[in-house]
């Protein structure tokens, strides 16, 4: 206790500043990785929609784990930042589109189609929402594709789900 007196009492300004100065810079450079990590700006990558949620009433509708290995309601997104195609296949149905995305991490989807026999339950779901779709976001390696302004579609990495790594 007594040492740790005498530190305190030998530290001078121009140490407490430097101090500051060091603290300053940790806190943006936690910053700054935390904000790339969390903001990554396009859509790129193999998913597979696990859920819609509604966030105003806190309600959400997740297919069980054991059919997100089926090969269904898995897309292919790939986009440079602005520009992008969207493929995969729903429930029954191949479907292909193309989107934009941009500043705060919204998007527009431009076009979306596929074929559209017997489509239903949350393929027909998809088809509907995806047009609606006007911003997105990344929790961890989660992305959410938001519509309606409260509500989502939840989306998982393909890979992982195809290695067994997503757990409930």
């Amino acid at each position: 206790m007594l040492s740790v007196l005498y530190l305190f009492i030998f530290v001078s300004n121009d140490d407490i500043k430097a101090m500051k100065g060091i603290a300053t810079l940790f806190i943006v450079l936690i910053t700054t990785i935390y904000t790339q990590n969390f903001e990554k700006q396009n859509l790129t990558g193999h998913w597979t929609l696990i859920c819609f949620e509604n966030l105003e009433v806190n309600q959400r509708d997740c297919r069980p784990q054991d059919d997100w290995q089926n090969g269904r309601l898995t897309f292919e997104f790939s986009d440079d930042g602005k520009q992008g195609e969207i493929r995969g296949k729903t429930t029954s149905n191949s479907v292909f589109g193309t989107y934009q995305l941009g500043e705060n991490q919204a998007i527009e989807v431009k076009k979306f189609g596929g074929t559209k026999v017997l489509e239903r339950g949350w393929g027909k779901d998809f088809s509907r929402t995806i047009k609606q779709a006007s911003s997105y976001k990344y929790f961890s390696d989660t992305l959410r594709l938001y519509y309606d302004s409260n509500k989502c579609m939840v989306f998982v990495p393909y890979q992982s789900v195809k290695e067994g790594e997503i757990t409930k």
